[in-house]
């Protein structure tokens, strides 16, 4: 398996204790996010095309939601599993 690999099926992981514990609300529910998936997977910056929030109701840029999610999933590893959180810190630079 590639890394990338491993990344994608982790993550998918920790996303899914995160809902079965009820960490993630929907704060990060997208008005039509079809549309933004297409929108986003055109902008090759990431700085033109921001989404509707509807839990928020103001625009964000893909990159600002990627930033809390990765916000969201380390507080969670730190609470709930320490040793998979101790490998992280230790793999970042």
């Amino acid at each position: 398996m590639e890394l990338a690999e491993y990344l994608k099926v982790g993550l998918m992981a920790v996303m899914c204790s995160m809902i079965e514990d009820g960490e993630l609300d929907n704060r990060f529910e997208i008005h039509d996010p079809l549309h933004a998936l297409l929108m986003i997977s055109r902008d090759i910056e990431l700085s033109e095309y921001k989404v509707w929030c509807t839990e928020r109701r103001k625009f964000r840029a893909p990159l600002d939601l990627l930033q809390e999610y990765a916000g969201l999933f380390d507080d969670y590893l730190c609470r709930y599993h320490s040793v998979l959180c101790q490998l992280i810190q230790k793999m970042l630079p």
